[in-house]
């Protein structure tokens, strides 16, 4: 169903180009370049937001909070668009709240289980953030060793 509407989209988006009103579809169109570079990057964004979403869950899972992955994904869903129109720098504050909040609305979960949940995923987002440093850091010795070995 999702590759169905990723498609029809596409789709659309091509056939608009020719509208010359549609101007923001037309450069999105236009600097992408083709139909297949615009495809798999739509692709690309779709499998970050189920792994992101998966993260969430197993996240989630490891605090005993237990909820479905469409679920998960809505949740995703809901605190991005949050901390968008916050406009806080990382959205620290805005990002936990929101989370404990629909947890604890959409799900009827407790206060406690709820800020648990918004907790972990905020550590769970540090705990990536430093591994991503790590291997960028062991990445940048290795390649500054091999050259120095040439």
């Amino acid at each position: 169903m999702i590759i169905f509407i990723m498609v029809v989209g596409i789709v659309a988006m091509m056939k608009i180009r020719r509208i010359r009103k549609y101007y923001v579809i037309n450069t999105i169109i236009n600097s992408v370049g083709s139909l297949k570079s615009l495809s798999i990057i739509m692709l690309l964004t779709i499998a970050g937001w189920f792994i992101i979403g998966f993260g969430w869950q197993i996240t989630l899972n490891s605090i005993k909070i237990e909820i479905g992955f469409f679920e998960t994904l809505a949740m995703v869903a809901v605190v991005s668009i949050i901390n968008i129109l916050s406009l806080i720098p990382g959205a620290i504050g805005i990002s936990e709240v929101s989370i404990s909040l629909y947890l604890g609305m959409a799900k009827q979960m407790s206060i406690v289980e709820a800020q648990s949940g918004a907790l972990i995923i905020r550590l769970y987002g540090l705990m990536i953030i430093i591994l991503g440093i790590i291997h960028f850091l062991f990445y940048n010795i290795t390649r500054i060793t091999k050259k120095n070995e040439k």
